[in-house]
């Protein structure tokens, strides 16, 4: 699932259905795909870039304006000024678990670095996710004052995505999210 940076517009994935919802409770569209979708994210310009199946395709919109096939990114993890930057894994005979950086820019250009071996997975704990918005840093659980860290209040569940100007949050496990409305500290919160 991926906030849209400017706009009240979240976006998500299930299986190989892609859905836009427009906030906090507008109207629900979505269209199919060919293959199952494992990442998606908003690049800084509003553009949808989706992982699905082997390639990685880039929507405006609803309208697909670029593909890049078979590039086999498997997580997106930043943007460039005219890109993306993603992960794919893969597992090598004799290496074991392997990834590599696959760089995307428009219209359709990849550069993709050499596979690299993973270190074993006892060896990597679980990155401690912090998300932070306008007036507010979540960790797990807690909510903070970006401004002077203080804790403001104890989430209902742990923080998993937070709209850009701090106004939406989703919460939760995977297969159990909530949407919420944060509105300025002390002020009534809306789960929606």
């Amino acid at each position: 699932m991926a906030f849209h940076p400017r706009e009240a517009l979240l976006a998500w994935a299930e299986g190989e259905r892609l859905s836009w919802l427009e906030l906090p409770a507008g109207a629900e569209r979505s269209l199919l795909l060919p293959a199952g979708v494992s990442d998606l994210r908003f690049d800084p310009n509003g553009r949808l870039w989706v992982a699905v199946g082997e390639d990685v395709v880039v929507f405006e919109g609803e309208s697909e304006v670029s593909r890049f096939a078979s590039a086999g990114a498997s997580r997106f993890v930043g943007e460039t000024r005219s890109g993306m930057v993603a992960r794919a894994e893969t597992y090598l005979d004799g290496f074991g678990p392997a990834e590599r950086v696959l760089r995307f820019r428009l219209p359709a250009e990849v550069e993709a670095e050499p596979w690299q071996a993973l270190s074993p997975p006892g060896e990597r704990g679980p990155p401690r996710l912090v998300l932070q918005a306008r007036g507010w840093v979540a960790e797990g659980q807690e909510l903070r004052s970006a401004s002077d860290g203080r804790q403001l209040e104890r989430l209902p569940a742990p923080a998993v995505a937070a709209s850009s100007e701090g106004r939406f949050w989703l919460l939760g496990e995977p297969g159990a999210l909530a949407l919420w409305e944060l509105r300025p500290p002390g002020a009534a919160r809306n789960s929606l």
